[in-house]
């Protein structure tokens, strides 16, 4: 009877080392695996390369946005006149059209072309109030400076989000890797912000109510840390911020 429990003893040990084992072996084969994928996207992407240029690309008004980068950056700020301008290599130059009042902005890199923050900065200029601006940088940033719009949709595949003095009855931030940040934000009928990675920071805003949640990450709101991951105040009211962060800290002041 003793040999049968040192047997069955022996067999469990035997299975439990080669479970251990094979996990590592596994875990390492995975790693393997993932770092070859990332070599082999370093190897075969290619950079922009050629000149720089500087241009206006429209004059034209309009009175919604609709933008969407391959990874440059996005500024939409107020001025006299209308105005789309470039800074960037001149192989990557966003195609701009004005169809029925919304400005149509696109721009393609071509295959395995990768593109740095520093190789395309698109700036959009108005002198008005807006109807409505979607705008998304598959890797860059996105600054909006004294903008005023009904309606707002930003999203960042892998920069930062600046809203500085804006003001909009409804809207909605993400951004996928990078922080979000927002100073002086008036709204009507509530915003959401999100962000996967990165913090949220946010001063003077006018929200009626707070819904916060930030997992792996600290609230602070005016000052005052909160316990725990959620953070709750007046949902049911009209004007309500919505937070959520993933990785990231919230701060609201």
């Amino acid at each position: 009877m003793k040999s049968f429990k040192k047997l069955v003893l022996v067999g469990a040990l035997i299975l439990t080392t080669s479970a251990a084992l094979s996990a590592c072996s596994i875990g390492d084969v995975a790693d393997k695996f993932a770092g070859g994928v990332e070599r082999f996207a370093e190897k075969h992407s290619k950079k922009i390369t050629g000149p720089t240029v500087r241009k206006t690309l429209t004059n034209q008004t309009f009175d919604k946005i609709d933008a969407t980068i391959a990874g440059g950056d996005i500024q939409i700020e107020t001025g006299k006149e209308f105005a789309v301008k470039y800074h960037g290599k001149k192989k990557i130059i966003p195609k701009v059209t004005v169809q029925n009042g919304t400005l149509k902005l696109s721009q393609k890199t071509g295959n395995n072309f990768s593109i740095n923050s520093g190789d395309a900065e698109v700036t959009i200029v108005v002198p008005k109030k807006m109807s409505s601006i979607n705008a998304l940088s598959e890797g860059g940033d996105i600054e909006l400076d004294s903008i005023k719009a009904e309606t707002l949709k930003l999203k960042s595949a892998g920069g930062d989000i600046d809203l500085e003095h804006v003001t909009t009855n409804w809207g909605k931030a993400n951004s996928e890797g990078g922080d979000v940040e927002a100073s002086d934000l008036k709204t009507k009928t509530g915003f959401g912000i999100s962000s996967e990675g990165g913090d949220v920071d946010i001063s003077r805003n006018n929200a009626s109510g707070y819904d916060i949640s930030a997992e792996g990450g600290d609230i602070s709101v005016n000052n005052d840390d909160v316990d725990g991951s959620t953070y709750k105040k007046s949902v049911h009211s009209a004007n309500v911020l919505k937070v959520s962060a993933e990785g990231g800290d919230v701060d609201i002041e």
